[in-house]
């Protein structure tokens, strides 16, 4: 390997107006330079252009940001404004795509500064240097005001390694340098993703870093690496297939993954006291938002420590930890398939995650050889988790470190199987509860009451653990980094959480608890008004009558969806009552299951999705044979060729339903008329036998472009079709819809969707059938103008949107939503139809 000359790089100013220090920008990410070193300009005109020559190698999905990297490998990040992400794209236009190529003075970004100003924290612009590991700025321009003809930075680039090593072909053993783009760097999600690549390839596939060496198939070992993101690795291939490999894992590693970490660590270094004023307790902000309860302590001692346990022969204590190991990673997998079916993703990658560090061959080594040298099970566990726990508190990566969580929730999960504690048990919570822990795990918040809780507090954490991010996605209120002082805190106590604020308020006086209390009242009497004509129907202000119901996977969220308002049931996820259990539901159980929704829909319709399982969502006890590409093997309706059993056990409770008027029968993965006949003929055969004088009504779920090409002639046979965008767009894409860098590009606007939902629905009206959309598309409110101008009758969203959605609805003429349509289904992206959605219907 060979050194490199020095070589020097003039940044231009990318915008015209003064300049700022970044330690005087209003953001902890930016000010306490963990992005790295740079400069801020407050922008007095509305064109961002590239400071140097390079290529577009990130662009925010929301476009308030990109990344130019330089010939001489320089990372320039260019961020508009602060805290604009939250303006979803509005007022910010931008001119590149990722992997084009810009010259000096390019334009990247067209924006409207009067609306950003007036929507974002502030207009103050960044241009920071995100490799400073590599580069230096020795000279920066100490104007006032600066136009984008001034030099303001000057980098040189520190001595380094040539880029492109050769590949070590007498060994057989290739090699290349890769610079992780993963965000955050390998933290748990993102190495579950290169463990998952590595399992694709027979060869071995390591990466280097720092003097280490880690096997990609070890979760742990890639986490103590302790790799953050924009550092440089060396990926090493060995084996038969190895230069396949080595492309495919230097794709994932340079491939961005959007996580909630980058501006989440920052935080960290913002700590104050945690005791800033009497009476308040000083944290993190995990979660934000307003709260009022009572505490409740989480107890956690249902695990005991295992010191004291003695083993049995190695044998058997070995048989008893793959045993442990198997029955939580089944649980885990009913979770990941639970949470996808709730379409709650993030929990669902948290979960994944969680199954590769289970997986993890280091790991189970490490434990089989400590049962080998005379340690129980549980011991061998413990001591393991222990081990690999103390190796991420060492690393000066705060978001690896957070991950330290992750692994106490495996830990606590397999020794409560090998005590006999399959499950902890969980106390009753008061309303509004305020829950108090040293920490809590993904496991502990998926299986909390979480209709009780207004807020958790954790005494340690961090911002970006995971139990972190679900709480966002739950919409709860969190706070971390509380210390002990929270656990003085006696059950009971009144308190109050200022959560975005980080404070923990111990003694708030009857001024406060009043101030709050109104608070909390004005954003109810809010949501009252939305849903005071939730119950409406839903019609445009031409008069079209746009169906409006929910998607749901239990009876809980059935009462939720008739509060709400809901038109009815587009989708009844029947999963719910095969996961996470040692058999198959009984006919009777069923039965009483979706009776009870029936009955909580008084009368409405409900669509009832016959069994989808296979694919990303196994069950234990129905063994399925091991599939290369499961999403495209063995599911929805195909699983009638292994378990037609369990599916006519379905299908007689669905027939038993009374009234059987109300029930809609949907059935999932259909690929032509030939699939929906074969089944079709078998419920009619059934309800003939059953001594039902009625009609059945049947639909086809229209998830692949098989379906929705052939829509014609389905609809001549089902009695309506019903879209499921989420399949339909990874199968149109051919992108997986479960892999997180691919996020960005699996869009459901994408215009070959739209041309398939469009051609759908011309199917269905030559039959006079209606069509529905069940997917997450109907609840995205960018994109319900354009399914009602493709002429969609009904849209089935969360039950919470209900309300939401119907109010949009009545706010959109019919006849200028399919006038412009036509003109989305003529444009070349995505990106290029939601940009025009939002100059036609701003939202």
């Amino acid at each position: 390997m060979q050194a490199q000359a020095t070589t020097q790089l003039t940044l231009y100013s990318p915008l015209e107006g003064p300049v700022c220090p970044l330690e005087n920008v209003p953001d902890p990410v930016f000010a306490g330079r963990i992005l790295g070193d740079g400069v801020a300009i407050d922008p007095i005109n509305s064109r961002l252009t590239a400071p140097c020559s390079g290529r577009v190698t990130q662009l925010a999905r929301t476009g308030h940001a990109l990344t130019i990297t330089t010939e001489e490998g320089a990372e320039i990040l260019l961020h508009l404004g602060i805290e604009t992400v939250h303006l979803k794209g509005q007022g910010i236009y931008p001119k590149v795509r990722e992997g084009d190529r810009v010259n000096t003075s390019d334009v990247l970004i067209e924006f409207d500064a009067d609306y950003i100003a007036l929507h974002a924290k502030s207009l103050l612009t960044v241009m920071i240097v995100t490799n400073g590991d590599r580069f230096d700025i020795i000279r920066r321009d100490n104007s006032s005001t600066v136009t984008t003809t001034t030099p303001l930075l000057i980098l040189r680039e520190r001595s380094t390694v040539q880029n492109n090593i050769p590949r070590n072909t007498a060994t057989g053993e290739l090699s290349c340098p890769v610079v992780v783009a993963l965000a955050g760097g390998l933290h748990a999600r993102p190495a579950a993703r290169v463990r998952e690549t590595a399992r694709r390839f027979s060869s071995q596939l390591e990466i280097a870093y720092d003097g280490k060496r880690a096997d990609c198939l070890s979760i742990t070992a890639l986490l103590g690496l302790g790799v953050s993101e924009g550092e440089q690795v060396i990926v090493y291939a060995r084996g038969i297939d190895a230069s396949a490999a080595l492309d495919a894992m230097a794709q994932t590693l340079q491939t961005h993954i959007e996580t909630e970490a980058i501006s989440a660590v920052a935080t960290v270094n913002t700590v104050v006291s945690s005791h800033a004023a009497a009476g308040v307790i000083k944290g993190i902000c995990a979660s934000p938002g307003l709260a009022m309860g009572v505490v409740v302590h989480w107890d956690d001692t249902d695990v005991v420590e295992t010191d004291s346990l003695n083993a049995s022969h190695p044998e058997f204590e070995l048989e008893r930890l793959t045993s442990a190991l198997q029955q939580v990673t089944a649980k885990l997998l009913a979770r990941v398939a639970k949470a996808k079916e709730a379409g709650r993703d993030t929990e669902a990658m948290i979960f994944d995650a969680h199954m590769g560090l289970l997986d993890d061959p280091q790991m189970r080594m490490q434990a089989q050889t400590l049962i080998q040298q005379g340690d129980s099970a549980a011991k061998a566990w413990q001591k393991t988790i222990m081990a690999q726990c103390q190796v991420l508190a060492a690393l000066p990566n705060p978001l690896l470190a957070a991950r330290i969580s992750d692994l106490h929730d495996l830990k606590k999960q397999v020794l409560r199987v090998l005590m006999g504690k399959s499950e902890k048990a969980l106390p009753v919570l008061p309303q509004n509860t305020v829950l108090i822990a040293e920490d809590f795990t993904p496991s502990d918040l998926e299986a909390i009451d979480r209709q009780r809780v207004t807020a958790l507090c954790m005494k340690s954490g961090g911002p970006t653990s995971h139990a972190a991010i679900m709480a966002r996605s739950y919409g709860i209120p969190a706070l971390v980094a509380l210390g002990d002082a929270a656990s003085q805190l006696a059950s009971g106590t009144k308190v109050v959480v200022d959560a975005s604020a980080g404070c923990l308020e111990t003694v708030p006086n009857a001024e406060r608890i009043a101030e709050v209390a109104v608070r909390q009242s004005q954003a109810a009497l809010h949501q009252q008004n939305i849903l005071q004509n939730a119950a409406a129907p839903a019609v445009t202000t031409d008069g079209r009558l746009i169906e409006v119901a929910a998607n749901i996977a239990n009876i809980s969220d059935a009462q939720l969806a008739a509060a709400h308002g809901a038109d009815g049931v587009g989708l009844l996820r029947t999963e719910f009552l095969f996961l996470g259990r040692d058999s198959a539901p009984s006919q009777q159980e069923q039965v009483a299951t979706y009776q009870a929704v029936i009955n909580t829909l008084e009368g409405r319709p409900v669509y009832i999705r016959a069994i989808d399982i296979g694919g990303d969502k196994p069950v234990a006890y129905l063994p399925f044979p091991l599939e290369p590409n499961p999403a495209l093997g063995l599911r929805g309706i195909r699983i009638l060729q292994v378990h037609p059993a369990v599916v006519e056990t379905q299908l007689r409770a669905l027939l038993s339903i009374a009234p059987l008027s109300a029930c809609r029968i949907l059935l999932p993965m259909v690929t032509d008329a030939d699939d929906f006949v074969r089944l079709r003929t078998r419920i009619d055969t059934l309800a003939q036998t059953l001594g039902i004088k009625e009609a059945v009504s049947v639909g086809a779920m229209i998830e692949v472009p098989s379906a929705a090409l052939l829509s014609s002639v389905l609809a001549e046979y089902a009695d309506f079709l019903s879209i499921g965008t989420n399949d339909l767009t990874q199968y149109t894409l051919a992108m997986d819809r479960g892999n997180p860098g691919l996020a960005s590009q699996l869009d459901g606007l994408h215009p070959a969707v739209l041309h398939l939902i469009s051609q759908t629905v011309a199917g269905a009206r030559l039959h006079g059938k209606m069509v529905a959309v069940c997917g997450a598309l109907a609840s995205d409110p960018v994109a319900v103008p354009v399914l009602i101008g493709l002429g969609v009758n009904e849209l089935s969203v969360e039950p919470g949107q209900v309300p939401s959605i119907k109010q949009l609805v009545r706010k959109l003429d019919y006849e200028k939503c399919a006038r412009e349509v036509k003109t989305l289904l003529g444009l070349a992206s995505a990106a290029a139809v939601r940009a025009h959605c939002r100059r036609v219907w701003p939202l």
